[in-house]
């Protein structure tokens, strides 16, 4: 395989070195995410206990969107990754087109169901009276969904050439950047809630561009380019074979939390949502060693596949199972010893 960066033949060598190398940036990346939603429901809950009420009650349909790229990301990951292990880099940079192609589909297919759904879903938590506040708080993000979506994709096709450091950055830079904007456009300018999300979705925006930059400058290994484009119907199943069953998980979970938001409310209103939302917040931060690990592990296990090395694949899973375990067991104590000092802030 020539032209190889030192990324690639990382994920490509050793599978618990490639594992680790690949975790460390994706841990940062995830962490500093997290450490945004923390400060985007810290500056959500300066303008009141109703505001900080919508904003815990919609934010599922977040995840929803996120969930699509996420999903997409994952299955680029797995179908490239296997087909950079078979040295087919031909086949690997068509599917990451097909990839961005279906980014674009997803964003047309969903804004306009969500667009018109957004008012009966609230109403039909029984939170009606905070609508006018779930709409302001989630247009932005349906309107513009193509960016949350598309920086899903795109960190997955990093991760897939194993350039994890290029994903943290862009992941970085839209956390850092919608923590900067967060105040300057909810309270300098006085946009509120709306504020907000559209400071998601600039910083989102920007990070991806940031991507398309690195691609368009040759400075990853995968080649992207519109020239000759076509769509073929079996690379986007190839994808979508493995993004599937990852969105589909992401539409459940994401669902099912709706549907708990429902019960929330007819118990205790809608500022008992609130209240409900935020210990979770420390379980998805709890959840961040896992998930940069298991992003790794997909990458690193389908080159193996790839390779036909199966005794391979088994040593990055075995080794990537170990390390979350240990960890998960390691913070469960630590969060329930402290759980009282974890919600001062709030």
């Amino acid at each position: 395989m020539t032209g190889r960066t030192k990324d690639l033949d990382i994920m490509l060598g050793d599978p618990r070195k490639a594992v680790k190398y690949m975790t460390l940036p994706l841990i940062v990346s995830f962490l500093v995410a997290q450490i945004n939603v923390f400060a985007d429901t810290a500056w959500c809950s300066g303008l009141g206990s109703t505001a900080s009420s919508a904003v815990s009650s919609i934010f599922p349909i977040y995840w929803i969107i996120a969930g699509l790229g996420t999903g997409l990301g994952v299955g680029a990951s797995a179908s490239i990754s296997r087909h950079l292990g078979r040295d087919n880099k031909e086949k690997a940079d068509s599917l990451a087109l097909q990839t961005l192609f279906l980014s674009v589909l997803f964003s047309v297919a969903i804004t306009p169901i969500l667009y018109i759904m957004l008012d009966p879903i609230a109403h039909w938590m029984g939170a009606g009276d905070i609508a006018p506040l779930c709409r302001a708080y989630m247009e932005p993000q349906i309107l513009l969904s193509i960016s949350i979506i598309m920086i899903g994709s795109v960190s997955g096709l990093l991760r897939s050439e194993g350039a994890a450091k290029k994903s943290m950055t862009i992941l970085l830079l839209s956390a850092v950047l919608n923590m900067v904007l967060d105040p300057v456009l909810m309270y300098g300018l006085g946009m509120g809630l709306a504020g907000a999300e559209w400071a998601t979705v600039f910083a989102t925006g920007v990070a991806v561009i940031l991507g398309f930059y690195w691609y368009y400058a040759k400075d990853t290994y995968l080649d992207i380019t519109l020239k000759g484009f076509r769509v073929k119907r079996d690379e986007m199943w190839e994808i979508l074979y493995v993004g599937i069953p990852r969105v589909t998980e992401s539409l459940i979970v994401n669902a099912m939390s709706l549907v708990q938001r429902y019960f929330v409310i007819i118990c205790g209103g809608t500022l008992a949502v609130a209240f409900y939302n935020i210990p979770w917040r420390f379980v998805a931060l709890a959840d961040v060693l896992p998930m940069a690990v298991g992003a790794a592990l997909v990458p690193v296990c389908s080159a193996a596949l790839g390779q036909n090395n199966f005794a391979k694949a088994e040593v990055g899973y075995r080794y990537s199972f170990k390390i979350s375990m240990i960890f998960m067991v390691v913070v469960s104590v630590i969060l329930f010893v402290f759980a009282e000092y974890c919600v001062l802030p709030f």
